[in-house]
């Protein structure tokens, strides 16, 4: 009976995440530019609300409710080779795969109907968020589970270069963003409200980083090296957690569904 009452709880709780879904990815984001028209999450230039936790500097908001993500390039930018943008964005996912390893990232080409959708775009460019030509705003991207990453075509993207904006730099950041990564107030984080510059060096997420994007995927130090450590539905199983239902009682649909959450991955 607990069973079969567990399993009509989780149908309605499946009717309920898709109609956040439609909600979530009707509403955009935060924007840096003015944080109180509610339009999109853009490229350090204003802290984002941080908790006031001692020693916690990292922000998030809302993590996907999956962890296997494609992405695709929409429209390049003319100041680089094609296969150039394709090659950084491709280091820039992997960077934070490196860092939770659940996360797993796979390039399409052309695809519009791909989880990140990337464009470089100009000024007003048909969302409530117009670019300002070159300087300050680099990009904007929307929030969990939109997906669409926009990044001004009025600055000169470069790649290991001290010159212009590097693109590395500039994508790793609003990947954060588009996972679900709020602003850092850690100055040597990758989410830091400005903009990194080039300096010679390669491009790596700080520790505070880390924290922030194991902390909103809930992945345990334990579980990095295991990808197939996983919940078919993260806010669900959550709110499952609260309920009580990861008890010894309800092990055997929790490992099933919820296996991560309930840490019953290696049971």
């Amino acid at each position: 009976m607990k069973t079969f009452l567990l399993w009509i709880l989780f149908a309605a709780l499946i009717w309920l995440s898709n109609a956040e879904k439609i909600e979530e990815t009707s509403i955009p984001g935060e924007s840096t530019k003015s944080e109180s028209n509610g339009v999109v999450e853009t490229s350090s230039r204003k802290l984002a609300s941080t908790p006031k936790k001692r020693r916690k500097r990292y922000a998030y908001k809302l993590p996907w409710r999956k962890d296997e993500f494609t992405y695709s390039i929409l429209k390049y930018t003319r100041d680089l080779p094609a296969r150039v943008q394709e090659g950084v964005f491709g280091k820039a996912f992997n960077i934070w795969h490196e860092a939770a390893p659940q996360l797993k990232f796979k390039f399409k080409r052309n695809e519009p109907k791909a989880d990140f959708k990337i464009s470089f775009v100009r000024g007003a460019h048909g969302d409530a968020q117009a670019f300002d030509g070159r300087g300050p705003l680099i990009a904007h991207v929307y929030a969990p589970e939109d997906g669409r990453m926009h990044f001004d075509d009025d600055e000169w993207f470069t790649d290991k270069s001290r010159y212009g904006t590097n693109l590395l730099s500039a994508a790793v950041h609003e990947v954060g963003h588009a996972l679900g990564m709020g602003h850092s107030r850690k100055k040597s984080s990758m989410m830091y409200k400005l903009y990194r510059k080039y300096r010679g060096k390669d491009v790596e997420l700080d520790s505070d980083d880390i924290k922030g994007i194991t902390k909103l995927y809930r992945i345990r130090p334990s579980d990095r090296g295991n990808p197939n450590c996983k919940d078919k539905n993260r806010r669900m199983c959550e709110n499952y957690k609260e309920m009580g239902y990861c008890a010894a009682e309800y092990k055997a649909v929790m490992k099933e569904y919820c296996q991560f959450t309930c840490g019953l991955c290696d049971s």
